[in-house]
């Protein structure tokens, strides 16, 4: 009898692991008018040294609260997305002193295409969007351009892809269906993430490239979701010189992330993430002679500043 059944449980074995593994395709489909409201919280410490062996440190939380918006669906399948900044607290302390304030409110507008491409729209430029405001109407190119929020790891562009990639709230999804085991590789601008390097057209940064592996597809929270970890990373390297002047900066570094995040497949939305990110930057400054004898030490030679953040993403309703 023992027999039997030990040779039953070995077949019914070999039945499901000759079972071809489940595929999805993953998408985003969100409908008009729908609204997901999410809440991010990053705890982060940087460190700055000069050349003259000071160093700077600050610790800082950050909790921000913000509503995402479906205005229009565009035959393309993409979506206009409205997203608003609507709470939130910050708190830094840097040289023993303790700084807290609220996190800036503010609304600006971008499209989400099915694989999670980003584009930042400038509000004339979206159908559904309501009139700007006197302050904000003109004509000028500043009018134009997406409004800047404070994101949990800078200041940066709130439509970009990038502020995205750090909230784990839209990431780059595989062109394929994918099972379990599966990975697809990406490739975004840096374009939307604040570095402390040389100003630079957007077109001359380097690309944020990364990959990401299905690890399972399960009920979580009583959501349908995809199991999905996701890596990237960021190589800096600038040089800039000003031959008038005789100046030269060069900043070499990296950024490195990881996300472990959950994906509703069925209602296009990820209901938890957890993060980390790491930086490193050198910045080397040289000047010439006669002005590097007038200038403070840290003025010029090698700055160092690094970086550590950890921080989780959740759906609020």
């Amino acid at each position: 009898m023992k027999r039997n059944s030990l040779l039953f449980s070995l077949a019914f074995l070999g039945v499901l692991f000759a079972l071809p593994a489940r595929a999805v395709t993953l998408r985003y489909a969100l409908k008009k008018g729908a609204e997901i409201t999410y809440k991010v919280q990053v705890a982060a410490a940087s460190r700055m040294s000069g050349p003259g062996g000071d160093k700077m440190g600050m610790n800082s939380t950050i909790e921000s609260i913000y509503r995402v918006k479906v205005l229009n669906i565009l035959p393309s399948g993409e979506m206009e997305i409205e997203k608003a900044a609507i709470g939130g607290k910050v708190k830094m302390t840097a040289e023993g002193k303790d700084h807290e304030s609220d996190m800036p409110k503010g609304k600006s507008y971008f499209k989400l295409s099915p694989l999670g491409k980003i584009t930042a729209l400038p509000k004339k430029e979206t159908k559904d969007a309501p009139a700007p405001s006197e302050a904000e109407s003109g004509d000028s190119e500043e009018a134009n351009q997406p409004a800047l929020e404070m994101s949990g790891l800078g200041l940066v562009g709130a439509n970009a892809q990038m502020d995205m990639l750090t909230d784990a709230t839209f990431l780059p999804l595989p062109e394929k269906a994918v099972k379990a085991g599966d990975t697809w590789e990406f490739e975004i601008s840096s374009a939307g993430m604040a570095l402390p390097m040389p100003a630079s057209k957007a077109e001359e940064r380097p690309k944020v490239k990364g990959k990401s592996e299905l690890v399972e597809l399960l009920d979580y929270k009583g959501r349908k979701c995809a199991h999905i970890k996701t890596r990237y990373e960021l190589p800096v390297s600038s040089d800039r010189s000003d031959a008038e002047m005789g100046i030269k900066v060069t900043v070499n570094g990296k950024v490195a992330g990881a996300i472990d995040w959950y994906f509703d497949y069925e209602n296009s939305c990820t209901p938890s993430a957890t993060g980390s990110l790491q930086m490193l930057m050198k910045m080397t400054t040289e000047l010439p002679p006669e002005m590097a004898e007038e200038m403070p030490a840290e003025i010029s030679g090698e700055n160092v500043m690094s970086m550590k953040a950890n921080a989780k993403t959740s759906l609020e309703k």
